[in-house]
């Protein structure tokens, strides 16, 4: 039951990373088959006919972290309502997750600290963003309060796949549009 939904509802696949007879790391994604259907059905009435489908998280991977890599490289994708998380190493996505904490959450932390509107607070972050200099440091250290939650949640995660593999993040790749 570690899915939000039925899995005769989804859409799954897997492939083994790594290991031999009783012990395998394997890389297994499920997703809504609804979701699915309604990309296909996009496509498919754009005239295009869709090969395969892929997770965001390996996407993301492929694009931003180089092939050649053998370091544990950590990818933060600040979005406008999730931070999604995700652990590359040894060739494939190690480890995902997202925190509902995002660039709506820095607006909207922006706009009720300093008392402005929720378009003046988005204009604001992304004209000043953290610089501490900006408006006499005000905005960044209304930023800085809700990276600090982003930050927790990375540690948590950087921590348990170092004690699970013995393996420390050597790069941190940030990406996102907040």
């Amino acid at each position: 039951d570690s899915f939000p939904f039925r899995m005769s509802d989804t859409v799954s696949d897997f492939i083994v990373l790594s290991g031999a007879d009783k012990q395998q790391d394997v890389f297994y994604a499920a997703v809504d088959r609804a979701v699915v259907d309604a990309y296909r059905n996009a496509m498919q009435q754009a005239g295009i006919e869709p090969i395969f489908f892929d997770s965001e998280t390996v996407a993301l991977a492929r694009a931003l972290v180089p092939s050649a890599t053998d370091k544990p490289t950590l990818i933060v994708d600040i979005g406008d309502t999730t931070t999604l998380i995700v652990i590359y190493d040894r060739g494939a996505v190690r480890l995902a997750t997202n925190t509902p904490i995002a660039g709506a959450a820095f607006s909207s932390a922006l706009a009720t600290k300093l008392n402005i509107s929720l378009a003046q607070a988005e204009a604001l972050k992304r004209k000043v963003g953290f610089d501490p200099n900006a408006d006499e440091g005000r905005p960044f250290l209304v930023l800085q309060s809700v990276m600090k939650d982003i930050v927790s949640e990375i540690r948590e995660i950087t921590e348990f796949y170092a004690g699970k593999t013995g393996r420390k993040i050597a790069d941190i790749i940030l990406a996102g549009g907040s």
